[in-house]
């Protein structure tokens, strides 16, 4: 499999232990969430809000890893301003 492009503008060193080829950025979204939210730079985060978003899943995980509550983050409390169709 080839390298997605998504996953090789991530830091190198995030994936020092597996081989970044054989990553998929669909199948093994979960992994590169966790690297990325453990081991990778502001501009890493940024990438992973950017291609998977925010979802209460994602959300639920972060507030896990960084020990604080959904209710800090601005995305769970307030209304999007664009109302959903």
């Amino acid at each position: 499999m080839e390298e997605c492009s998504f996953i090789s503008e991530l830091s190198a060193y995030l994936f020092w232990d597996v081989d970044k080829l054989a990553l998929d950025e669909e199948r093994d979204k979960s992994f590169v969430i966790q690297r990325v939210l453990e081991y990778g730079q502001y501009s890493d985060w940024q990438g992973i809000l950017k291609r998977y978003g925010m979802d209460e899943k994602a959300l639920s995980f972060l507030c896990l890893v960084s020990g604080t509550l959904k209710s800090d983050y601005r995305c769970s409390a307030s209304t999007p301003l664009i109302p959903a169709l």
